[in-house]
């Protein structure tokens, strides 16, 4: 947040982005930088929403939706996003790694 155009474009822009699309008033969970260095690896399949809904529990929000935001090419030889093709759902998914108690589930 002592960054003015990153704040602007993360809860300013995108937010009112994601908010007209869904339809709906959508607010900023966590923001997140990955610098990933040549050889680096990469982060398993998974799903956003179930790990979310663990970390809030029942209370949290429902509805989820992840932007990402490329500050460089994407390509196969320097590690873009894979996206599957097949239906991923709550029910049809890799297992979720619960964090520590207290844990920082980023670490």
């Amino acid at each position: 947040n002592n960054h003015d155009e990153w704040k602007e474009l993360c809860h300013g822009y995108l937010a009112k982005c994601v908010s007209s699309i869904i339809g709906e008033e959508m607010v900023l969970y966590k923001e997140k930088l990955n610098f990933k260095p040549p050889g680096g690896s990469g982060f398993a399949p998974h799903l956003d929403s179930p790990s979310l809904r663990i970390a809030f529990g029942d209370s949290g929000p429902r509805t989820f939706v992840t932007v990402m935001l490329a500050i460089d090419n994407m390509t196969e030889q320097n590690g873009c996003l894979r996206v599957s093709k097949k239906n991923w759902s709550e029910e049809n998914h890799v297992e979720v790694v619960e964090p520590e108690k207290d844990g920082n589930p980023d670490a």
